[in-house]
């Protein structure tokens, strides 16, 4: 049985906001914070989820690329946590726990 792609995607920038908003002020006093605030857009965009029919698929990094696969027959429970500010947004975190 071959692997079909069901889904891919990657992380929301919004759970970034907090360190966004410490980014500001450092940016005006030190000139760092932009650079700060460039690696971390950079390093949540590289970071994609792919879930297929046999697995998920994990990619991270920006310049040395790391993948990790789980099969989904190790797949034990799930859980779906949605706090309220991420629903305000339209977000929440999803929690595998698994035998691997």
């Amino acid at each position: 049985m071959e692997d079909k792609v069901l889904w891919t995607g990657n992380s929301s920038q919004w759970t970034n906001f907090g360190f966004y908003a410490v980014c500001v002020p450092l940016t005006a006093v030190f000139g760092l914070g932009l650079g700060m605030a460039l690696w971390r857009y950079l390093s949540t965009r590289c970071h994609t989820y792919e879930v297929t029919t046999q697995r998920i698929i994990e990619h991270k990094g920006v310049f040395s690329k790391t993948t990790e696969e789980l099969e989904l027959y190790r797949v034990k429970d799930m859980k779906h946590e949605q706090p309220f500010w991420f629903r305000l947004v339209g977000l929440s975190t999803l929690v595998i726990y698994t035998t691997d």
